[in-house]
């Protein structure tokens, strides 16, 4: 590094400007760099330059690099402040001790002096993080302040982030995402369950009532009666529990629960008054009891039967299979 021949440089020229040729011995920390003149007629004083050997151009310096060059005189100055020999009579002293040169801290960050004739910097400025020397812009996402899987976006002003939007079937700022209660407002049929989920519509229904068909949310009546459950020619109706239809009654001459119907002659009383009357599987598919006493059974119990034979008193026709000659 060149710094070191820089502070000789200018010491030199320095001593030079005082008229002297005495050799003379002093603190460094007076070597304040807006005191020194070169002897150059040419040289322009608003803009220091700086030579370094083997070059025969100056090179302008920026803030940055003053700032840096600064640093290392106040170091050396520091250094040269505990040397006894160094302490004397001097024709340019610095303006002030303090080593909050400019640059020293980082943009608008206070500077100060304390005891140890050192800078110290303050705080770094709102939204950025460092010791005040060195300051960088806070990356706020990186605390994931949003809502999981929500997009986070730095900004310049507080809280120095931005979250995007909530996922679907949720709502909220993008930093508090709350599940949409959809099922708030009662979307499902009537009595049937309701419960969220992810995707839209961000919620779902649960089973139709017994006897009814339908998504949960559009529920209707299950038409059983379409199918036919009941006895040819038996009405149907539907009915709220199982098994959600009811037939009526069987036709004439049928028995059953108007689902299944058997023939039973019995039911149009073919027999005479009084008389029982029993279904049969062949055809009459009924036989009759015995007649009352004194009525003839060939005859249908129409007839009378004063002896009792089961033959009506009054001549047969003999075509008939019990007719005997009186």
């Amino acid at each position: 590094m060149f710094f070191p021949a820089i502070v000789v440089f200018f010491a030199t020229q320095a001593i030079v400007a005082a008229g002297s040729e005495e050799r003379q011995y002093g603190d460094l920390r007076d070597w304040y760099l807006n005191n020194i003149h070169i002897a150059n007629s040419n040289y322009n004083y608003s803009e220091p330059e700086v030579f370094r050997p083997g070059m025969d151009k100056p090179i302008r310096q920026c803030e940055e690099r003053y700032g840096k060059l600064f640093k290392e005189v106040e170091f050396l100055r520091n250094l040269m402040s505990k040397c006894t020999g160094c302490v004397g009579k001097l024709s340019n002293p610095a303006p002030n001790a303090d080593g909050c040169f400019p640059g020293a801290c980082y943009k608008d960050v206070p500077c100060t002096v304390r005891n140890d004739d050192e800078p110290h910097c303050g705080l770094c400025p709102v939204g950025y993080d460092g010791d005040g020397f060195s300051c960088s812009k806070r990356n706020a996402c990186d605390k994931t302040p949003c809502f999981a899987g929500v997009r986070c976006n730095q900004k310049g002003d507080f809280p120095y982030y931005e979250c995007g939007s909530c996922p679907a079937g949720y709502n909220g700022n993008g930093t508090v995402c709350n599940q949409l209660d959809v099922c708030a407002k009662k979307p499902c049929y009537r009595g049937v369950d309701c419960q969220w989920i992810k995707d839209s519509p961000y919620y779902k229904c649960g089973s139709c009532p017994s006897g009814y068909g339908g998504d949960g949310r559009n529920c209707k009546k299950v038409d059983f009666c379409a199918k036919q459950p009941c006895f040819p020619n038996v009405n149907c109706s539907w009915k709220d529990s199982a098994p959600y239809f009811k037939c009526g009654s069987c036709p004439a001459g049928y028995e059953g629960d108007g689902i299944s119907c058997g023939r039973n002659p019995c039911l149009q009383n073919p027999c005479f008054k009084g008389v029982s009357c029993q279904k049969k599987a062949v055809d009459p598919y009924f036989s009759c009891g015995p007649c009352p006493p004194g009525l003839a059974a060939t005859a249908g119990c129409a007839r009378r039967d004063s002896d009792s034979d089961g033959y009506p008193d009054e001549e047969l026709n003999c075509k008939e299979p019990t007719c005997t000659q009186g």
